[in-house]
């Protein structure tokens, strides 16, 4: 028997697994603006996983198999996990994101439905728990209409069977205002819109659920191979999740994916292994991926140790795709990017691009920003930062940032020009990196690395993380939620994480990652300000503009507090 400690600490993880397969299908387009700058859509794409074992669909959207808590904390893999997962830190988050989740299938349908309906949060959470517990696998396809067509499969026993049937009857019964009509082992309802069929089946231990147009091929097919097999995929034998995402088709349901210049389809794979979680897949782009020459490495300002470490390159078209990024890009745009950072200090956090002209790029750059500076809102905002720069002895400095003094300026070495940036001046001297980096950085076709110490990121990142979203007018992770906590308390064990993507065919590139906590810092941080967004599964971190109180036109004369007595 599952220890019921252990049991709930990995129903925490199936929370967060469950969490960022709906990543992309929640987000709109205004809660892009700030996670865009702190690469929150690596959370988006590390969460989805193939099912390689089936066949593609031409309509295919996503296509999700997820083993279940109860199955995988069975697994001896499993067991490294229990001091990051088995806390009521975990289980208090796992409780407030599936609450929250409740509440998003009537905020989704808005105004295409009576404000009388009722939100169906009563009927929808029961059911959210057995996400987490049990065996699913979803596939979802176009439907051409305004939301996409899909079946779900789902492992449930008897009583868990009849909760399901009777919570989704009544909400579907007041969200439709038609009644369902019973069938062999289920029941069936028309609709008007697209897709217009739900059908509900008991198929022997399984659940079938099907919202299709014109017909249940996607259930039919479900329900045949449960019938000759008692299941309706293979057994998850190699992953604990899979799923295979199509952000082309994703997007025609939600356009604020569109300016993401994503791949054009993903697929990963989740397990644990020796301690760590690992993912592994690929990534598939609509056209063949640009040259990136060789590793242009700045020796002369790198300055090990070093807490983190990331190199990339092919990104000159993806950066000129990106609107956040198009204002700011001198010509030609770099085709390299390299980060680090340095342990023990919270704003030792630097970046430096190769560059064809060192001095021509750093004065386009400063005309850019200057240009980019935008008026105090009005009324003024007292916490808002509007950049003013200076260019000299070929650098240039922000001025008004408090903690920080951020700089931008030019670099000269034996491998060329650069532009290096960062948060507070160094001091230290340039050093050769590690050979284990070097090591990897030769691997053959590498277009991405990444290594951190994940312990000492998680401790000194949200503090230049919270100054900047204050800064840019984004609400801060608050200390006393329960994400901030569940971040403090798994800090210490995270270890190492490593990153590694290779272009493995003209449209692809091979992702493999390993790190105890499956995520990196930034991405940890990331997640925990997602979950505790007010409009959680959106994610608009929007400040609420500040409330002034207008200056009365003729103030009354003050009353004396001490009146003098007249005898």
């Amino acid at each position: 028997m599952i220890h019921e400690n252990k049991k709930q600490g990995f129903d925490f993880i199936s929370t967060k697994i469950i969490t960022f397969a709906y990543l992309a299908q929640i987000w709109h387009r205004k809660a892009f603006k700030f996670m865009r700058r702190t690469r929150l859509v690596w959370i988006a794409v590390l969460c989805l996983c193939a099912n390689a074992c089936l066949a593609a669909s031409p309509d295919l959207i996503a296509r999700i198999h997820f083993a279940g808590s109860t199955a995988i904390a069975a697994d001896p893999e499993f067991r490294p996990f229990n001091n990051l997962f088995c806390s009521s830190n975990a289980e208090a988050l796992q409780t407030q994101t599936l609450n929250k989740f409740a509440r998003f299938p009537r905020v989704w349908i808005g105004t295409r439905a009576s404000a009388k309906i009722g939100d169906g949060v009563s009927q929808i959470r029961p059911l959210l728990d057995d996400f987490v517990h049990s065996e699913w696998f979803l596939e979802a396809q176009d439907s051409g209409g305004i939301a996409p067509q899909f079946a779900l499969a789902i492992h449930l026993g008897d009583d868990r069977a009849k909760v399901w049937e009777h919570e989704l009857t009544s909400l579907l019964t007041i969200w439709t205002a038609l009644p369902v009509q019973p069938i062999g082992g289920g029941w069936w309802l028309k609709k008007h819109e697209a897709p217009d069929s739900i059908r509900f089946l008991r198929v022997g231990e399984w659940v079938v659920l099907s919202c299709e147009q014109g017909g249940f091929p996607l259930g039919d097919e479900l329900v045949q191979q449960i019938k000759a097999t008692r299941r309706p995929v293979a057994a998850p034998t190699d992953y604990w999740l899979s799923v295979n995402a199509n952000w082309d088709r994703l997007s025609r349901y939600f356009p604020g994916l569109r300016g993401l210049d994503l791949p054009n389809s993903t697929d990963l794979q989740l397990i644990g292994k020796g301690g760590n979680l690992s993912w592994n897949g690929k990534f598939h782009f609509a056209q063949p991926l640009p040259a990136y020459g060789n590793w242009q490495l700045p020796a002369g300002v790198l300055h090990p140790p070093l807490s983190s470490f990331t190199a990339a390159r092919g990104i000159e078209n993806w950066l000129q795709n990106q609107s956040w990024a198009r204002p700011y890009l001198f010509s030609p745009a770099p085709n390299q990017l390299f980060t680090w950072a340095t342990p023990g200090m919270p704003f030792m956090v630097y970046g430096a691009a190769p560059v064809t002209d060192g001095h021509r790029a750093l004065v386009e750059l400063n005309d850019a920003i200057s240009k980019s500076g935008r008026p105090q809102a009005v009324p003024p905002n007292p916490f808002a930062f509007v950049p003013h720069t200076q260019l000299s002895n070929d650098q240039i400095t922000f001025q008004g940032m408090p903690f920080a003094t951020p700089f931008i300026r030019e670099q000269h070495d034996s491998s060329g020009d650069f532009i290096e940036g960062g948060f507070f001046p160094s001091t230290q001297l340039a050093r050769p990196l590690p050979p284990d980096i070097t090591g990897r950085l030769a691997t053959r076709n590498l277009v991405f690395f990444h290594w951190e110490n994940t312990v000492d990121r998680l401790k000194n990142l949200p503090q230049l993380a919270q100054l900047v979203l204050l800064l840019s007018q984004h609400r801060q992770l608050n200390d006393a939620s329960v994400a901030q906590k569940w971040l403090v308390q798994i800090g210490p064990a995270l270890g190492t994480s490593t990153t590694v993507g290779v272009q493995s065919g003209p449209n692809e590139v091979t992702f493999t990652r390993s790190g105890p906590g499956g995520l990196t810092a930034i991405e940890l941080f990331a997640l925990a300000c997602w979950l505790e967004a007010p409009d959680f599964p959106g994610c608009n971190l929007d400040m609420p503009p500040p409330m002034f109180r207008p200056r009365p036109t003729n103030p009354a004369a003050p009353k004396n507090p001490m009146p003098l007595l007249i005898h």
